[in-house]
């Protein structure tokens, strides 16, 4: 029962008491090393506290689709059939080997040079597409 008692504490246990066992558990329960509880409303406050590091996964979606749609349009007005197809397998996770067999290419390497020379391609276009917003 002691056992039981003893892993199921909480704060109200080390209310009285002042020692190194309660300073660990304070931390521990409040996950920060000063053991005292901070609030969302001092978090957002406070420029320099850590609700400002959090990501907002919306942001990561949209950047992905805006992403893809760069690729697709890149893919569709610059490189040819063959290479759209190489682009594709890549961006569907198979390893230039496995591209090299479905596409017809004898080694990885022949399918390693098309892909350096696709995104070659890829980083001129999408140099030209933000020279035309700097250019405004």
């Amino acid at each position: 029962m002691i056992d039981a008692i003893w892993e199921n504490r909480t704060v109200e246990d080390y209310e009285t008491t002042s020692s190194t066992v309660k300073t660990d558990f304070m931390q521990k329960w409040h996950y920060n090393r000063s053991g005292k509880p901070i609030s969302l409303d001092e978090m957002m406050e406070n420029e320099d506290g850590d609700i400002f590091d959090v990501a907002d996964p919306r942001s990561d979606f949209e950047n992905s689709v805006i992403s893809e749609m760069q690729i697709a349009t890149f893919a569709e007005s610059t490189i040819t059939e063959k290479d759209r197809e190489i682009l594709k397998l890549r961006m569907e996770g198979y390893t230039e080997q496995e591209i090299a067999d479905k596409g017809g290419y004898k080694t990885a390497s022949a399918v390693h040079k098309r892909i350096a020379k696709i995104a070659d391609a890829y980083e001129d276009y999408v140099t030209a597409e933000y020279q035309k917003y700097l250019d405004k």
